[in-house]
């Protein structure tokens, strides 16, 4: 990416999230394929409290991901669909060994996307399919409203973005417009 500034907006709801972690009905952590980015398998393979069971967690992908992209790791689920690394308190062991900034990119920013719209302009929104962000989403009384900030191309480096190309296709504009519409209209 160039050393820029791109325009990002994002719905004020998202300044509310905060993950339900062991509380949450559901958890990202099972039946979900869950994939690592090279630099979190780099820091893990070296990491005193992760590598002694980390190739048997841990495999070099090849298969492309629904969205055309090749995913750099993938973790064994266990049997039960389940990450290794999720403990009985349904909370996460690579967390509780070290830090929030030591997930991957994955966990870390897990249900936020960013959708770069142009490379000057990016969406940030929430995956409805986390239980927490659908509540803020669709539990809302308030009218839906977006803030925006200029970041720096550097901020967004090591995400993994969703480019969506140089436009919008005119009837997908016109469906998420009114879908906003929606959202705004809300009292």
């Amino acid at each position: 990416m160039r050393d820029e500034q791109i325009k990002l907006a994002a719905p004020e709801y998202l300044k509310q999230f905060s993950c339900m972690a062991g509380n949450c009905p559901d958890t990202c952590c099972a039946g979900w394929d869950i994939v690592f980015d090279e630099a979190a398998c780099a820091r893990y393979a070296a990491d005193e409290h992760i590598k002694h069971d980390f190739g048997s967690h841990v495999f070099r992908n090849t298969a492309a991901a629904a969205d055309g992209s090749v995913p750099f790791a993938r973790v064994h689920l266990t049997p039960e669909g389940r990450c290794p690394y999720l403990r009985e308190d349904r909370l996460c062991a690579i967390q509780w060994m070290s830090e929030e900034e030591n997930l991957s990119e994955t966990c870390r920013t897990h249900p936020r996307v960013i959708h770069l719209w142009k490379e000057k302009y990016a969406e940030e929104a929430l995956h409805i399919s986390c239980p927490q962000a659908a509540r803020l989403i669709l539990e809302s009384s308030v009218p839906m409203r977006f803030f925006e900030r200029n970041v720096p191309d550097e901020e967004l480096k090591g995400l993994r973005l969703e480019a969506k190309g140089t436009e919008l296709a005119p009837q997908s504009h016109k469906l998420r417009n009114f879908v906003i519409f929606l959202l705004q209209q809300q009292e």
